[in-house]
């Protein structure tokens, strides 16, 4: 599940960008990621039409895709090898109904 954290902003690429914190349906109440992530909607697909419709505190149940930043890993890496955690953001293909997620407060 996910559950933006801010504001949603239009990409110049026909998508949408906002940045959220994830759960696991079966545990909504802590995160599983240690700070939010960007997750990226495409312009006109029901993922996007249904975070343009979601009021505050509410969240979507989603399947994503990860997509690395590869610009910026060898940015911050230059001739070096470096341990971090990998600069990613989700780009979201579906939006997923359940009963759990339903009776959690997930968006419809």
């Amino acid at each position: 599940m996910l559950d933006p954290t801010g504001e949603t902003l239009a990409g110049p690429d026909n998508s949408y960008f906002v940045s959220a914190n994830v759960y696991d349906v079966r545990d909504p109440q802590t995160p599983v990621t240690r700070s939010p992530h960007r997750m990226v909607f495409i312009a006109g697909t029901d993922p996007a039409r249904r975070l343009l419709s979601l009021e505050r505190g509410q969240r979507m149940h989603v399947m994503g895709i990860p997509r690395v930043n590869l610009t910026e890993v060898a940015a911050l890496s230059g001739d070096a090898s470096i341990k971090m955690a990998l600069p990613y953001e989700m780009i979201i293909v579906a939006v997923l109904e359940d009963e759990k997620a339903a009776s959690n407060g997930v968006h419809p």
